[in-house]
């Protein structure tokens, strides 16, 4: 007989010839049957933005927008006393020259609240001498900041089907929109990786648990580097699969991945390229990371550790790919903790989103219990 040893604080995990009748995680005196869970696998692990938030980066969007914010505040507050002309696609900001202020502006920018108070004190200080105007995009990433949660993408698609039930020429408006605030973000990230991550004990450990005999790939859905501030991880290992902040900004894939959608088809049968210039599947053309994934998910069984990655729909072209994938045997959700709770059930939740009525039971049957997960924290 032979046996796969697992360490475990409690006991001892064996993959053994089981008893017809046992099922996933039956335990019998000190060994709990796990079946296929032991057999020798490829490891691919899937980094979205939580693995740099883990690494105290602040690469949410609403540390982008704050800093985003502020950077149109400067501007105007450098040119109070002067003519202000700014012209940018998502904001266009004008005052005259020599209106007095009544009030001074000072202080910088917190929130998309404090801008929006800011630049409407402004309008009252000049006696409307200063006029500004947002763009559809920005008004909604701001609103829904203000709720708490904005994804630019999410918001730039649902804007998109908006221009498409119109059609009035308005989508060229909002991709250049999307454009500007693509060649910000980058900015906005260069400036973010000038500190250096240090690499987290708790990640070390879930990278060193397969055995070294095992394939492993790394696929980045972030911007930024920081794998590679790990020595475990060889550089030949990692996809960027939307580019990175040091390539070029042509190279950076910003938009949406969910061909799924039910308007979708409509906006493709359309015959009018505008409305798919930012759909991430056409950027995976760019460059060959995207076959060097699927090479590698078509070479053998692979288990998926989700590493920060929300599991939106978003990018859910590809992570249909890997999750629905014939030879994806397992999945494990590396939540973290936030306050008293932690977001395991959460993810469960956004990653049955991905698998419809059809073959739910294999989610159910490849993802690895909470209890057998580990925290990234």
């Amino acid at each position: 007989m032979k046996t796969a040893l697992i360490s475990s604080p409690s006991y001892t995990l064996l993959n053994l010839n089981y008893p017809a009748e046992c099922k996933f995680g039956t335990r019998v005196g000190n060994i709990v049957y796990l079946h296929q869970y032991c057999k020798r696998m490829n490891h691919l692990y899937i980094i979205g933005n939580g693995f740099d938030i883990a690494h105290n980066l602040n690469t949410r969007y609403h540390d982008f927008i704050v800093w985003y914010l502020g950077q149109i505040w400067q501007d105007v507050v450098k040119n109070q006393n002067t003519e202000i002309h700014i012209n940018d696609p998502l904001i266009t900001i004008e005052k005259d020259n020599f209106i007095p202020i009544f009030r001074p502006l000072v202080g910088g920018i917190k929130d998309s609240n404090n801008f929006t108070d800011k630049m409407e004190g402004f309008v009252q200080s000049t006696k409307h001498h200063f006029h500004y105007t947002m763009s559809d995009l920005l008004i909604r990433i701001l609103k829904k900041d203000k709720e708490g949660w904005a994804d630019i993408e999410k918001e730039y698609f649902e804007l998109l089907k908006s221009c498409f039930k119109k059609n009035d020429g308005s989508i060229l408006e909002l991709n250049k929109g999307l454009i500007s605030l693509k060649t910000k973000l980058i900015e906005y990230i260069v400036l973010v990786m000038q500190g250096k991550p240090t690499p987290k004990d708790t990640i070390i450990s879930i990278l060193n648990s397969i055995e070294k005999y095992e394939k492993q790939l790394f696929l980045c859905f972030n911007y930024t580097n920081v794998l590679q501030f790990y020595d475990c991880i060889k550089t030949k290992d990692i996809i960027n699969i939307l580019g990175s902040y040091n390539s070029t900004i042509d190279s950076i894939i910003f938009g949406y991945g969910d061909e799924m959608d039910e308007m979708y088809k409509e906006i493709e049968d359309l015959d009018n390229d505008e409305y798919l210039i930012n759909m991430k599947s056409f950027g995976y053309f760019r460059s060959h990371s995207y076959q060097q994934l699927v090479d590698f998910i078509g070479q053998n069984d692979y288990k998926v550790h989700c590493l920060g990655h929300s599991l939106g729909l978003s990018d859910r072209l590809l992570l249909n790919t890997i999750l629905k994938h014939d030879n994806c045997a397992k999945i494990e959700l590396h939540y973290y903790h936030e306050d008293s709770n932690d977001n395991f059930d959460e993810l469960t939740m956004k990653l049955s989103r991905h698998f419809d009525s059809r073959i739910k039971d294999k989610m159910r049957n490849i993802v690895v219990p909470r209890p057998l997960s580990k925290s990234m924290d």
